[in-house]
């Protein structure tokens, strides 16, 4: 829910939604060279090579190191924030590139914090959890993070979880979570199943943030 996201990532849920539109290849390829000054052969290689209107994450880091060091400091936010977007709220199953369209929202840096991110990472959640529960799907992809942060927080007695002890409450509240490969591996899919078969309603945590909405 809409304070899960204010709660674990500290992300606005109250302001202007972005509305992305359909994006032909020469709109993105134009935007490439507008927003990450590029060349539109560099552009049209790019998206070529990754037979639509996407960049490989690392490309953009490419871009983002050869910004910094000619000093053209808006490219190399955009840049920067292109790769976060891909990687975190908007990361898909290729987990190796990021679509070109949420440059748009990029475009004017100093109107980006109007815009509700929290709500927008929560509908591309949905979006692919929906997918996600069709049978022949076999991978999840969107921002697992947040979801497992929120299994953290809710379930207590579903997952075994590593507290920070560092943690204090002025960060996001995902922060408070060490996750390991030891940990995630440790348990297979069966094991999973029956301690969800086992899950009574006290089992669960309704309310988790109570202290932390205080901040």
């Amino acid at each position: 829910m809409l304070d899960d996201i204010s709660s674990l990532l500290h992300l606005p849920v109250v302001g202007d939604l972005h509305a992305f539109q359909p994006l032909h290849m020469d709109d993105a390829i134009q935007m490439l060279v507008d927003l990450l000054m590029i060349s539109t052969e560099a552009a049209r290689a790019e998206t070529g090579q990754c037979r639509g209107s996407y960049v490989r994450l690392q490309w953009v880091r490419d871009i983002y190191e050869h910004r910094c060091q000619a000093g053209h400091w808006t490219t190399m936010a955009r840049a920067y924030l292109l790769h976060l977007l891909g990687c975190t709220f908007f990361a898909n199953k290729s987990a190796t590139n990021v679509h070109v369209v949420f440059l748009e929202a990029l475009r004017d840096l100093s109107q980006i914090e109007r815009y509700t991110w929290g709500v927008a990472a929560l509908v591309h959640m949905y979006d692919h959890l929906n997918d996600a529960s069709i049978s022949i799907s076999r991978q999840l992809d969107s921002y697992i993070t947040l979801l497992q942060c929120w299994i953290y927080e809710h379930f207590p007695s579903i997952v075994e979880s590593t507290a920070n002890p560092d943690y204090n409450e002025d960060s996001p509240r995902a922060c408070r979570w060490i996750a390991t490969k030891k940990t995630v591996k440790s348990i297979c899919t069966l094991a999973y199943r029956e301690r969800l078969d086992r899950l009574w309603i006290p089992d669960i945590c309704w309310i988790p943030y109570g202290e932390h909405r205080l901040v």
